[in-house]
């Protein structure tokens, strides 16, 4: 098993996972250089893509953020997509994503993690010590999970 951590976007390796993420969750795109390109502009964006056996089994993409209001400012890490091909859910290969996501963000000194999901993935967060908040809203409108780490 190989963790490889991406910081350009339209590196081979991230775009070959990314696009097989898009195709199994039937999502077309018409330009995909422009979507990579887009995604090095957003700035600051990170993954760690995992591969056994030269095969992607993976990826989960994520980002410092800055929360502020006029008196408070907290840096938090935002898991911006997550995906384990479907044949291989279930052993242990999302953990080990997450995992090394939130290892990194320790070591940036970050020390909350939040993201969204849909419910059928909540099982997993909440295994992994993530706890629904119902009083954080996405505008996604998606359920928002936080961990603190």
């Amino acid at each position: 098993m190989e963790l490889i951590l991406v910081k350009d976007f339209t590196d081979p390796l991230f775009c070959d996972a990314f696009t097989q993420y898009f195709k199994e969750l039937e999502i077309h795109v018409d330009d995909w250089n422009t979507l990579f390109a887009q995604m090095n502009d957003d700035g600051d964006n990170i993954a760690y893509v995992l591969k056994k056996e030269d095969k992607i089994i993976g990826f989960i993409q994520f980002k410092e953020e800055m929360l502020s209001n006029w008196f408070f400012k907290e840096k938090v890490g935002f898991i911006r997509e997550f995906w384990v091909r479907d044949d291989k859910r279930h052993q242990g290969y999302g953990s080990a994503l997450l995992e090394a996501c939130e290892q990194y963000l320790k070591k940036q000194k970050i020390h909350r993690v939040l993201l969204t999901s849909d419910p059928d993935a909540q099982r997993f967060y909440l295994h992994h010590g993530y706890h629904k908040r119902e009083d954080i809203h996405a505008l996604n409108e998606l359920p928002v999970y936080v961990k603190e780490i």
